[in-house]
């Protein structure tokens, strides 16, 4: 199937499928900017995503409910790591919610891993943010998530 199907039949199955979520993040989107906003939206939803800059695949594309209010948060989407987007949403009187996308491919390199370790950093420390939500895709079968350890190789 040609990259630019693949995508839209992935959102006709999206549209379906995300009746009533308030947050969905797609990794591995293939989108392009030869795709308008409107191809990928979703009722009810606003869209941020960052589509891959150079080769086939990767990008990620954040859908949240309108309801929300979120608006992106353009420091922490325009890092130097290949594929993530974030947004903020304000959920209370002082709740700031950071929610990000990342896609770490399995080809990725040390300087591009050393970049996603510096952009978690980043969000990490950024002030006035109450609780952050992170989706993604990795691509680290290494990681063991019960003991918070894993072995050294990346790849």
């Amino acid at each position: 199937m040609h990259r630019a199907g693949r995508v839209y039949s992935i959102v006709l199955e999206l549209r379906q499928r995300t009746k009533g979520c308030g947050v969905v993040g797609i990794t591995e989107s293939w989108a392009t900017s030869n795709i308008s906003d409107a191809e990928l939206q979703i009722e009810g939803m606003n869209i941020f995503r960052s589509d891959r800059k150079s080769g086939i695949g990767g990008g990620v594309i954040l859908y949240v409910d309108e309801k929300l209010n979120a608006s992106q948060c353009q420091p922490m989407t325009s890092t130097e790591f290949n594929d993530s987007v974030w947004c903020k949403v304000n959920s209370g009187e002082n709740e700031k919610v950071l929610i990000g996308v990342c896609y770490r491919s399995t080809a990725s390199n040390d300087d591009n891993n050393e970049k996603l370790l510096q952009l978690l950093d980043s969000v990490s420390n950024i002030k006035g943010i109450s609780h952050i939500l992170l989706i993604g895709d990795f691509n680290y079968p290494q990681i063991d998530y019960d003991s918070a350890t894993s072995s050294s190789s990346c790849n």
